[in-house]
Order: structure tokens, then sequence, then C-alpha cells
């Protein structure tokens, strides 16, 4: 008897504390309580500062923020007018901390390149294996009508980086603690302005603990445009080390260049498997691309801070008129080719500058036809110089001229 009493004596105080909890959760001290313990929770995680302006919602299952920003070094990244949070409080207090959902209605982000790189990439403490710090779970992060302000965007050479993406539609889902840090895009998809690009559909994770990051299975979808990309980095805080594939069936060269004009107005739509493996001074890349100004396979040792890359390569049916914007050069060019070239966006109508030999191959251009071409090409940034010899019509001839774009 005594025991069923304490029972249902237990019972009682736990409706009755619930009971309190839930009364209390609705009181204006409770919900500025409430928001100062998100802004000191934020702390933790944040190199920045979180304000809030006003919270509403209760203890046991969520909160409507008004007025959210988030600072960094004193200057806005996040603002939002609105946004929602979605948790069971059992899980504010376990670990993982785990939040259920957040969504974000109209928020404006703000993205912004120094000498230090990007903004956002500084975000985020780095608790690192010395730090250890709570795991946070964020099952889904939802952002409905959302703007990207991009300062500073354009990199070194013709990239044109846009100053502004439109209509940010996100679902995504977050990890990170102590053994590191995880993005699990389900759907993204945004309108970039000037240049403009409708990115219709983009989804896949990237991972990353201490000494790696792993890609798995990112594809991007655009008009005319579909690609895959997957692999790992390895030591990516030091001495970085590749093993990443990339297929597109097609690329668009005309989306592309938008923002690389230089490779604009060509028609083309390559379609081409490419891997790329080993450190940044020595990374073995090989490629295999078709497309309508002929194929490609080829083997290379690229340099990813000279941007110069040097191997070997077999081509059929290149054809001259869609890379020169001519139509008035067609040709059909193939063989066995050896390159050491650089890239130079930015310089000249031709984004590469370097060598190219075609040794025993043949040829068709202008009305003509010949076997046994040796050619030997030098690309600047505005003109191609070529020497050649080869064998037509019973006979042997040589040419040299230049090619001016």
């Amino acid at each position: 008897m005594r025991a069923a009493r304490n029972v249902l004596l237990a019972a009682t105080l736990v409706v009755a504390l619930v009971a309190l909890a839930a009364i209390a959760s609705q009181t204006a001290w409770f919900r500025e309580w409430l928001r100062g313990f998100a802004i000191e929770t934020a702390a933790d995680y944040l190199n920045g500062n979180l304000s809030i302006e006003r919270l509403n919602g209760n203890l046991f299952s969520g909160v409507e923020i008004e007025g959210l920003e988030v600072r960094v070094e004193g200057r806005p990244v996040i603002s939002a007018p609105r946004a929602t949070v979605e948790y069971g409080v059992e899980h504010l207090l376990s670990s993982p901390l785990s939040i259920a959902s957040i969504r974000l209605d109209r928020p404006v982000i703000r993205l912004e390149r120094d000498e230090r790189g990007w903004n956002i990439l500084r975000i985020l403490k780095d608790r690192g294996p010395r730090r250890p710090g709570r795991e946070v779970a964020i099952d889904s992060i939802e952002i409905a009508g959302g703007t990207v302000e991009i300062v500073n965007g354009n990199g070194p050479g013709a990239f044109a980086a846009p100053g502004r993406l439109n209509d940010l539609q996100l679902l995504a889902g977050v990890r990170w603690g102590p053994a590191g840090r995880s993005l699990q895009v389900r759907s993204l998809a945004f309108e970039s302005e000037s240049p403009p690009l409708g990115v219709h559909s983009m989804a896949g994770s990237v991972a990353a603990d201490g000494e790696a990051v792993a890609i798995e299975d990112f594809r991007i979808r655009t008009a005319a445009s579909s690609i895959n990309v997957e692999g790992r980095i390895d030591r990516y805080r030091s001495s970085p080390l590749y093993d990443i594939r990339c297929e597109a069936a097609p690329l668009s060269l005309d989306e592309v260049g938008r923002f690389f004009p230089t490779l604009s107005g060509t028609g083309l739509q390559p379609a081409f498997e490419l891997s790329a493996r080993g450190p940044a001074s020595a990374l073995a890349v090989e490629i295999v691309l078709q497309s309508g100004a002929g194929n490609l396979t080829a083997k290379a040792t690229a340099d990813i801070a000279r941007r110069s890359a040097n191997g070997t390569a077999t081509l059929q049916h290149l054809n001259l008129a869609p890379l020169t914007r001519d139509a008035g050069r067609q040709t059909d060019i193939g063989g066995d080719a050896s390159f050491d070239l650089r890239w130079a966006p930015g310089a000249g109508p031709l984004p590469v500058t370097g060598k190219v030999r075609l040794a025993g191959g043949r040829a068709r251009l202008l009305g003509y036809e010949a076997s046994s071409v040796n050619l030997r090409a030098t690309l600047e940034s505005s003109s191609v110089h070529v020497a050649a010899s080869a064998l037509a019509y019973g006979g042997k001839a040589t040419t040299s001229g230049v090619f001016r774009f």
C-alpha cells in the first residue's frame, strides 16, 4: 500500500511540475530567459554574435524567432525576419544535442571574401581534438525564399562571380562536434544574377574529420548541364592528397562561359569523365571527353599552384571551327599529342598558353587531306603559332603560320 501511495504521489508531483513548467513557458519572463539561453549557447559554437529581437514558443516543442542576426567580426553574415525551431526538450539535454528542424524565412546571407578567405568558413569555432565540445545534430535546416549577397567574389583570372543569388531554397541536415562535421544537402536550388544561371537542383553530402574531407554523390543540375562529383581529400589541413572523380553528361560551355567568358560562344556541350589523384603539386589527371568539336583521351600531371599541366593525349576528329567561333575553319584532325600548358584566363581570348606537339597524325582542313602530320603549336593569349609538315597527294609539304583570335 505504501509503495502504491509513493508511486501516486510521485506521479502527481511530476504532473504538477510539468504543468508549472508549461505555464511558466508561456510567460514573458521565460521567453526572455530562453532568448538569453539561446544566445549564450550559440556563443559556444559561433565565431561571432547571435542576436534575437523577440522569441515566442514554449519549453517542450519549439520556438519562433523574430529578428534573427548572426555577426562575425561585427559584420552581418546571416539575418532573417523570421525563424522557427522545433525540438524535444529531452533532446536539448542529451548528447548529441539534437534539434528536429530549423526554418529560416526570407533570410539574407552575406558572403564576403578577404585575404583570409570567405567569412562563412569562419562562422563556426574549430574545436579540434584538444577542445572536446558537445556534439550537435540538426536533422533539418530549411531556407525558403533566401537571398545571398556575394562581395569580392571574383577570383584571379577571368572568373566572373555572381553578385547575388535569388530565390534560394534549401533542405539540409548538419552535424558537428569533436569527431568532425558533416553536411547532407537534400535539395538546393537558386537563380544567380549577373551573370544569370538557374541551378534547378543540387544534392549530396560532405563530411570532414580532423584529417580528411569526403564528398559523396554530389549532383548538380541546371537547364543544360548535369554534373556528378565524389571523392576524398586527405590531410586537407596540411598537405592535401586528392582522390576526386567528376563526370558530366553534358556540360554546357555556354553556361560555364557566363562565369568564364573565354569559354562562351562555342555552343558545345561536351560529356566527360575526369579523375584527379595525388598531391596538389603533382596531381595525376585522366580525362575522357566527347564533344561536337572532337574526342579527347588524356593523361596529365598538374600543378594546382602553378595552374599548369603536362602530359599526353589522343585526339579524334578535332574541329577548330566551334573553338575559334569561325565556321570557315572546319577541320578534322586526329593523332597522338603531347602538351605543356598553363591555365591563364583573362589575358586574351584563349584561356590557356603553352606548347602542343602532334606526331604522326592525320588532318583534313581547307579542302585538303594529309597524313603523317607533325605539328608544333605555341599557344599565346590571343594567337596560335603553328609549324607543320605532312604527306599529301604523293609529296611532302611544310607550312607555318599564325592563327589570331
